[in-house]
Formats: C-alpha cells, sequence, structure tokens
C-alpha cells in the first residue's frame, strides 16, 4: 500500500479503492484501486506492480496515446 501513499503524495487522486478490505485483517490484501490525475513522471506510472490497481491517464489524439503507451520500461 505503499505505493499507493506515494501516489497520493505525488498529486494523484484515488477514485475508488486504495485501503485494506474490512473484513480481511491478516495477509496482504488491496481493494481493487482506480487512481487517477497522475503524471508520467510518478511511480505508480512507471513501476510495476502485480496489484489490482488501475491507473488512468486522459489524452487528446491518437498519437499521444500511442506515445504513452509506449512509453514504458515494463514488457507486461
Amino acid at each position: 500500500m505503499k505505493f499507493i501513499s506515494i501516489a497520493k503524495s505525488e498529486g494523484a487522486t484515488i477514485l475508488c479503492g486504495g485501503s485494506r478490505p474490512e473484513n480481511l485483517k491478516k495477509g496482504y490484501f488491496i481493494e481493487p484501486t482506480i487512481i487517477s490525475d497522475i503524471s508520467t513522471s510518478m511511480q505508480i506510472w512507471r513501476g510495476e506492480f502485480f496489484v489490482p490497481v488501475l491507473c488512468v491517464k486522459t489524452f487528446s489524439s491518437e498519437d499521444e496515446a500511442l506515445e504513452l503507451a509506449n512509453d514504458t520500461e515494463s514488457m507486461v
């Protein structure tokens, strides 16, 4: 959950989720989370996390969408 805290501190908005489910006090569980208001320099955009988190970002053209999609070091 540290990466969600970092995203918030960098200016991102948690639209839903982002915390531990109330009925699961033990273990490593997180609610499905949607994060917006992100920039491509934020850790949440650049990193590779194997958790139920979706980052959403708007674009104004198909070229910009392709540029965003290809701007990654991840092979996932």
